[in-house]
């Protein structure tokens, strides 16, 4: 209850603990070290589970080198990220070299969203909103706002920056994604076979850099499966890649497409 403050380090979940973190107040945690994280672990560690089912507003501001959000370096199969709560806001803040907001560096990235508002911003090098820069995607967003924003150089704002299997599903939420950076990966991942779905959701894509990928993969891999779903925003770049994937692999139904694609000089 109240407003409640974390200023010299985040909250520690090692491999094989939990914590579930609730009630009706306010959470603030400030991290400014080298390797910094909010919840979880840092980026060479594995990490716990972590539910997040809070009534109020949790703040995670990280400025350092290698920064994570909620999650860890090293996800594994007993990790897990989950917010649940219609009244949750949550909003994560990266600056460093390397950055994650919600996931993990490599291994597996279990997460799971659900009710309210996630924002995730970051400013780095290399970077990732939610997913992981690696690995097997496991993320679930259902019934909620989802927004990140990334500058940098390397950056995948949901999925993963590498070669990625798994899935990522969104269910009836709104999410919008804004990025600007040389490689930018959008909803997707570079390389692997992932699989992405979207029912009854909205949403909104705004790229700008050198290579920019909007839904898909890199290399065409993969498979999409959108229903009830309307896309809509703005792909500048010298390189755009609106949606990219296995032709047979592609399912549109009931799909409004408003997503303008503008090849830059």
């Amino acid at each position: 209850e109240g407003k409640n403050e974390f200023r010299n380090g985040g909250i520690h979940v090692p491999e094989g603990s939990s914590v579930c973190i609730e009630g009706d107040g306010d959470l603030s945690i400030v991290n400014k070290k080298k390797q910094c994280f909010g919840i979880g672990a840092d980026y060479t560690k594995k990490f716990g589970s972590i539910e997040i089912a809070v009534n109020g507003t949790l703040d995670i501001n990280l400025d350092g080198e290698n920064c994570i959000g909620i999650g860890g370096g090293i996800g594994t199969e007993s990790s897990l990220v989950r917010t649940v709560g219609d009244n949750m806001k949550v909003n994560i803040v990266c600056v460093g070299s390397d950055c994650v907001g919600i996931g993990s560096m490599k291994g597996k990235a279990p997460i799971d969203l659900s009710g309210g508002s996630v924002k995730v911003s970051f400013d780095c090098q290399n970077g990732v909103g939610v997913g992981s820069f690696e690995g097997e995607q496991k993320t679930g967003i259902a019934r909620m706002r989802l927004a990140v924003s990334a500058t940098g150089n390397e950056v995948a704002a949901l999925g993963c920056k590498g070669e990625a299997k798994g899935a990522i599903e969104i269910m009836s939420s709104k999410v919008r994604v804004d990025i600007t950076a040389s490689e930018g990966i959008m909803f997707g991942s570079r390389t692997g076979n992932i699989k992405l779905c979207s029912e009854d959701s909205k949403i909104s894509l705004f790229g700008t850099g050198s290579n920019i990928l909007g839904i898909g993969s890199r290399t065409g891999n993969g498979s999409i499966l959108f229903k009830k779903t309307t896309f809509e925003g703005l792909i500048s770049s010298q390189n755009p890649v609106k949606m990219s994937a296995d032709f047979e692999n592609a399912m549109l139904d009931e799909v409004t497409d408003e997503v303008r694609v503008e090849k830059m000089l």
